[in-house]
């Protein structure tokens, strides 16, 4: 309720504008609880939870760079012509709203077998009469129009004002950029923190904005009111105090040390940037964001400012390069899957915040590891993405954990 000032302001009328009834922006509440960053066992992602799949067929944008599914204006754009679809296929919102859930294919089999668009008559149907919606489908209505009922009136529901803490609103100004540029200069010179920039941006995946020229530039959103200031500084920022980034992908053979030296940058400004824990952990095909020097600086010599800043902060984050004859090229036999003594704990401090390498010990489950690290189980899934399911636990693979407050960092076998 409290996240819902922020973005139902924003939302409704996108919505509207599509034709859509007002009260489906509480669909974004039961999928996410209008929560740009979630993401479901399904990898659904977003406040609209999308797919993969749907998320490419509505043209939002997922690559190295970025993911569209978890921004609230490009999303919700998606999610309204997504739900008139549906709406003009099966003729009713309810049954639009059920095929959000469950696929509009379904639906559709459901009346043509049952001969009826009553959307609370196809949800008294078992499975043991044919086709039936599974019980999160039957649910789902209810759910929305509970949800849209309880936010217009919290009050005749038990639910005084001074549960809510509103947030604020989703406001902002958009710059157009004609290159990538670090979010730490974007945040300097726009007078807020690297935060608030991710915070109205949360499509970015990298530290950076996305490459771009004047022919095809990338839309940056900042606070309102900063969107000036911030133009007119970057406008004057020379071109080596702004730091440049070059992407590359992984092929056999490949080491840090190798790509830094052919990009002329650091391995701890890689490691730092592509959130990688160590030189072993590079992945044949995988994506890296390189940064580099300016094209002057390397040029002339002269030093980079930027690029300097950003090396030091690597470093100052536990950021390290193993030295070369350590290194395990990309794609070789001897490059395997971490593993450590089951049971054990070890800590690091990455950016201010402690991660955990746990070993996983006989008998784990992924539900007894998320509560000993006050996480969720999706959590786990979705910083370990070669884990699966609960099936992929072996014993002694490690796994990496950004635990919580509540978390048990005792260190050793328990």
């Amino acid at each position: 309720m409290s996240r819902s000032h922020r973005y139902i302001p924003l939302m409704q009328p996108i919505l509207e504008a599509h034709g859509l009834p007002r009260d489906t922006v509480y669909l974004a509440m039961i999928e996410s609880g209008f929560n740009t960053q979630a993401r479901s066992w399904a990898r659904a992602v977003g406040p609209w939870q999308f797919i993969a799949g749907t998320a490419q067929w509505f043209k939002l944008r997922e690559d190295f760079w970025v993911d569209e599914r978890r921004d609230p204006v490009k999303s919700t754009h998606a999610a309204a012509r997504y739900l008139k679809l549906l709406y003009s296929e099966l003729g009713h919102w309810h049954l639009a709203w059920a095929g959000y859930n469950t696929g509009g294919g379904r639906v559709r089999k459901m009346i043509d077998r049952y001969g009826t668009s009553d959307f609370w008559a196809l949800s008294t149907y078992e499975k043991k009469q044919g086709y039936a919606f599974a019980n999160e489908t039957k649910h789902y209505v209810p759910k929305l129009i509970a949800c849209a009922l309880v936010a217009r009136h919290p009050e005749a529901f038990g639910f005084s004002p001074d549960e809510f803490s509103p947030e604020p609103l989703f406001e902002f100004d958009e710059v157009q950029l004609s290159d990538s540029v670090d979010l730490d200069v974007v945040a300097q010179l726009a007078g807020i923190t690297v935060e608030d920039v991710q915070e109205l941006n949360p499509e970015l995946k990298r530290w950076c904005t996305p490459p771009a020229t004047a022919e095809a530039p990338y839309a940056l959103r900042l606070p309102r009111g900063r969107g000036p200031q911030f133009a007119e500084a970057l406008a004057a920022r020379p071109a080596t105090e702004r730091l440049n980034y070059r992407g590359h992908r992984v092929e056999k053979g490949d080491t840090l040390s190798l790509i830094a030296h052919r990009y002329g940058s650091q391995v701890e400004a890689i490691l730092h940037t592509n959130k990688l824990p160590n030189a072993r952990s590079l992945k044949l095909g995988s994506d890296l964001v390189v940064p580099v020097p300016s094209a002057k600086a390397l040029k002339s010599g002269l030093a980079d400012a930027a690029f300097e800043r950003q090396t030091a902060r690597a470093r100052r984050s536990g950021a390290k390069a193993a030295r070369p004859e350590e290194e395990v090229p990309a794609g070789s036999q001897a490059q395997k899957v971490s593993v450590t003594v089951a049971g054990t704990v070890a800590l690091a401090r990455v950016d201010g915040k402690t991660k955990v390498t746990y070993g996983v010990g006989r008998g784990d489950t992924l539900w007894s590891i998320a509560r000993r690290f006050d996480v969720h189980v999706t959590d786990l899934r979705e910083w370990n993405p070669t884990l699966g399911g609960a099936k992929g636990l072996k014993v002694g693979s490690a796994l990496t954990v950004w635990p919580g407050p509540a978390a048990d960092l005792s260190t050793g076998k328990p």
